[in-house]
């Protein structure tokens, strides 16, 4: 069991979103089961994310605009590794429309935007997929990265310890439903 904590600070178009696309890859390499990116509050920015890591670990694109992009992705240098996604660049995660997708060889990896029906959302979801880990164990016998990309919106958790903001206490949540988590 574990839970690792970093920080990544870095000015606009200083190459975040691409490093923590390649730290993406690297955790997939190591094994880890799924990979969580919260974006911003915005769609527009949430799709453009999706849009990257589609790009650069995923390996296709989702969005009916993409489907004859000229970008390369991660499958055009050899990549034949398989992703689950749960969102697309067109859809942010919901409940009723995500699969019931068990935990297997493939990285599960969803792009979510900040808010609290996001993130109560798939936290129901991990639940309901993983009910016998958590039934057995009190927690899900996988590793979870969890990316907080713009952190500085609407995560801090600008109340007190036993009471915090919305977002903060969705995003603890989902690191607490694992058994070994990463956070940046």
């Amino acid at each position: 069991s574990y839970l690792k904590k970093g920080l990544v600070i870095g000015d606009v178009q200083s190459g975040k979103t691409g490093n923590f696309i390649a730290l993406m890859n690297k955790a997939a390499d190591a094994g880890y089961n799924m990979v969580v990116i919260t974006t911003g509050t915005i769609e527009k920015l949430r799709r453009q994310t999706q849009s990257r890591i589609e790009e650069g670990f995923i390996g296709t694109f989702t969005a009916t605009r993409n489907k004859m992009s000229k970008s390369k992705t991660v499958k055009d240098f050899g990549n034949s590794e398989q992703t689950l996604a749960l969102t697309n660049a067109d859809k942010d995660f919901s409940i009723r429309t995500a699969n019931p997708v068990g935990f297997g060889s493939a990285p599960i990896v969803a792009v979510i935007k900040k808010n609290k029906r996001s993130l109560e959302d798939l936290y129901k979801w991990l639940e309901n997929n993983n009910e016998p880990d958590i039934k057995r164990t009190g927690k899900i016998d996988r590793s979870l990265l969890f990316i907080d990309d713009e952190a500085d919106n609407a995560t801090i958790n600008t109340r007190g310890v036993d009471d915090p903001t919305t977002i903060n206490k969705g995003i603890r949540n989902i690191l607490g439903l694992f058994k070994r988590s990463s956070y940046v």
